[in-house]
């Protein structure tokens, strides 16, 4: 089997890490999409809200949106204490989460500390949340971020800041 290009993994990773992509057939738990596009597994992005939320992490249901053409999108709904939150792929269920938290919460996700004084039981949006781009490149950092920035970075701040770009919308990273 051919190697995935990079963009083709970063593309993917968003906030979900690249130890999701070492097997790169679809593993038994990931869910089938309904318009019969690519498949995706929403349990890397569940992995990533548990890191970022971990209080408030089981009160959001993640699940698939039909991806329309080339528009990348997400719809949160839900009751309290219970959001949904679909989406077309796993970068973009974590972009819709924090929409959510900014926009219903006045929570905020953030690099140099984040604001989440959230209520014990998270609150329903008064209205369904929708935002959705045609963009395809929705990126971050630059060729010289591994040099200056960031040579002597562990995993674990790999990880946290991966899954903050993706909350931020970002679906590659330029390492």
């Amino acid at each position: 089997m051919n190697s995935p290009s990079r963009r083709t993994v970063l593309g993917s990773a968003g906030a979900i890490g690249l130890g999701a992509f070492l097997e790169w057939s679809a593993p038994a738990h990931a869910a089938e999409s309904p318009g019969g596009g690519p498949v995706f597994d929403t349990a890397p992005a569940r992995s990533a809200l548990n890191r970022l939320l971990p209080g408030h992490a089981g009160q959001f249901r993640l699940s698939l949106l039909d991806r329309d053409g080339a528009v990348d999108r997400f719809r949160v709904t839900g009751t309290t204490g219970r959001i949904q939150v679909h989406a077309t792929t796993p970068a973009t269920l974590l972009m819709g989460v924090h929409w959510y938290l900014k926009y219903v919460c006045g929570a905020h996700l953030a690099w140099n500390g984040s604001q989440l004084n959230l209520p014990a039981r998270l609150p329903a949006p008064a209205r369904p949340l929708e935002r959705s781009t045609v963009l395809p490149h929705r990126f971050a950092l630059n060729d010289t971020n591994d040099g200056y920035t960031a040579p002597y970075a562990d995993w674990p701040y790999w990880e946290h800041q991966i899954d903050l770009l993706a909350a931020h919308g970002c679906n590659e990273v330029l390492v």
